[in-house]
């Protein structure tokens, strides 16, 4: 999942939109920290974020919505189905 949102983002020019639906937590967990990774303006070495060794650097996105955008009442009335869906929208900078 990850070599394709590398790969997608690639190709992306600067200012283009990238919106990727999730159907399951586990898919919305690996976007969702993908994208707060990218858009985060410093970098930190290891797996724990210890804000003394953090280092700046320029983020390559911007999330374009807080949160994840869901269906609504009346989506969920025509689909039911759309009930896990689950759209988050980044732009590269």
């Amino acid at each position: 999942m990850e070599q394709g949102l590398a790969a997608a983002l690639k190709i992306l020019k600067p200012g283009g939109r990238l919106a990727v639906i999730t159907f399951h937590s586990l898919e919305d967990g690996i976007t969702k920290r993908w994208m707060r990774d990218r858009a985060r303006d410093y970098a930190f070495d290891g797996e724990v974020d210890i804000p003394e060794l953090r280092r700046p650097r320029t983020p390559e996105v911007k999330m374009v919505n807080r949160k994840a955008i869901v269906p609504g009442d009346a989506e969920l009335a025509d689909n039911p189905r759309s009930r896990s869906a689950q759209l988050r929208v980044m732009e590269k900078i």
